[in-house]
């Protein structure tokens, strides 16, 4: 089939318009060709230009976007969309507008955790996540244990027996985004907070305004690649996909 199906359904779920200003999302490398084989992945690495060309994959779709406009900023970068010509290889990302959309990270994310938990549709990239009753926040940790598959948990030790009544996630680095709504006055000591790559600067402000922050792995947004699968193996039946996790592990892992 031409990858312009595949491309069309992805533009209609996650459509342009949801994106962040600064995003670079969709056809970064175009090519209207048949296609019967999709590499779905979070970036584009050595390994995953490898693989397409050692499978003969015409179209990735990628989470993470490379940046066109920085391509002589990062001389890996540039190698990649140069192969991926060389090869008439289709790259089409998926970024901010699948972080926004109703049924993006929020859905993907509130899929895999249990019913106790209720997704509330918002218009931004925050999953806002009801409980049906108050969980103490270490029973919280072990639920996202047993249904991620993630590196690690940063967390201040004397929130591990407090009470949460509701839940504000950004999968990814996501802080300055619940900054400012953290700044809106619109919560309460019964909410967490939900991010990844916290740095000490953020640490100080989440002790001093005495927040209750829970910091995970970046590689939380594995989720998107089973997502996507999902949808276009329900979808486009005579597809072969291919997917390409990007994990990181803390030495007690190894």
């Amino acid at each position: 089939m031409k990858n312009n199906l595949i491309l069309n359904y992805l533009n209609k779920n996650y459509p342009k318009s949801l994106k962040d200003e600064w995003d670079q999302v969709g056809k970064i490398v175009y090519f209207n060709d048949d296609v019967d084989k999709v590499l779905i992945t979070l970036e584009v690495n050595n390994e995953t230009i490898k693989l397409v060309k050692k499978n003969k994959i015409k179209l990735i779709i990628s989470h993470h976007p490379i940046f066109l406009d920085s391509l002589n900023e990062n001389k890996n970068e540039k190698q990649y969309i140069n192969e991926l010509k060389k090869n008439k290889i289709t790259l089409f990302s998926i970024h901010t507008n699948f972080d926004n959309a109703p049924l993006g990270m929020k859905k993907a994310f509130s899929n895999r955790l249990p019913k106790t938990y209720k997704l509330i549709n918002s218009n931004d990239c925050i999953s806002n996540i009801k409980l049906t009753k108050k969980i103490y926040i270490e029973k919280i940790i072990k639920d996202i244990k047993q249904n991620f598959n993630f590196s690690y948990f940063n967390f201040l030790p004397e929130l591990s027996k407090k009470k949460i009544s509701e839940i504000k996630i950004v999968c990814g680095s996501g802080f300055s985004i619940l900054k400012q709504y953290i700044n809106t006055k619109k919560w309460t000591n019964e909410t967490l907070f939900i991010t990844s790559d916290l740095k000490w600067h953020n640490w100080q402000f989440i002790k001093n305004n005495k927040l209750n922050f829970l910091e995970i792995s970046h590689d939380i947004e594995n989720i998107f690649i089973d997502y996507i699968a999902d949808q276009l193996k329900n979808n486009f039946k005579n597809l072969k996909l291919y997917k390409q996790y990007y994990d990181l592990y803390l030495i007690d892992k190894i």
